[in-house]
């Protein structure tokens, strides 16, 4: 019984101090409380201009998306007029670079911008 009673009174004291502690603590949370809310308030701030701000991308979104849709049918429409227009280009280029000679690539130096050498 005796024991049972140490007990009691060794809690009792163990609270008391508790009791203490929060009482020392109480100022600090109450300006940690104010520093939540004011925070709370900043970020709900920051979360409207976000929101803003995300309609606004959203929509030039939309827009570039539908560009990029149209500027790949146009591709797809003209790339076999390309290919067909480009190949003749080709050979002939291919075919007058190979006919070329040397001295006529240094009259080519000469001739094409006077004064300048490469």
């Amino acid at each position: 019984m005796e024991k049972v009673m140490w007990l009691m009174s060794s809690d009792r004291s163990d609270i008391a101090v508790m009791q203490k502690e929060l009482q020392a603590l109480q100022p600090k949370l109450l300006e940690t409380s104010l520093e939540t809310e004011q925070l709370i308030e900043v970020i709900e701030h920051k979360t409207e201009e976000v929101e803003a701000v995300k309609s606004v991308v959203e929509a030039d979104e939309a827009v570039a998306e539908k560009a990029a849709m149209e500027a790949k049918a146009i591709k797809v429409t003209i790339l076999p007029y390309i290919s067909v227009l480009a190949n003749p280009c080709i050979v002939v280029t291919k075919a007058w670079t190979c006919q070329l000679l040397m001295s006529q690539v240094s009259l080519l130096r000469i001739t094409t911008i006077p004064g300048e050498t490469f």
